[in-house]
């Protein structure tokens, strides 16, 4: 990733329990920076690229949960 890139995130809600959501989160790079044509010079990407993956769980106590 360089100043200018331009990315796309997208998460999901992959498992959900009685107090965890377990979830999936990924950025691709869908625009990338010409700073070798000029400063305000971009190409968008046929294929965008993956630059990061994640995952994670969040977990609320049952007595701070919405009835």
């Amino acid at each position: 990733m360089y100043a200018g890139d331009y990315i796309e995130a997208r998460g999901k809600i992959s498992e959900v329990g009685k107090t965890s959501r377990k979830m999936e989160f990924e950025a691709y790079k869908v625009i990338a920076a010409r700073a070798d044509v000029s400063p305000s010079a971009a190409d968008f990407l046929s294929d965008p690229v993956t630059v990061t993956r994640a995952k994670g769980v969040c977990v609320t106590p049952k007595d701070c949960k919405r009835k």
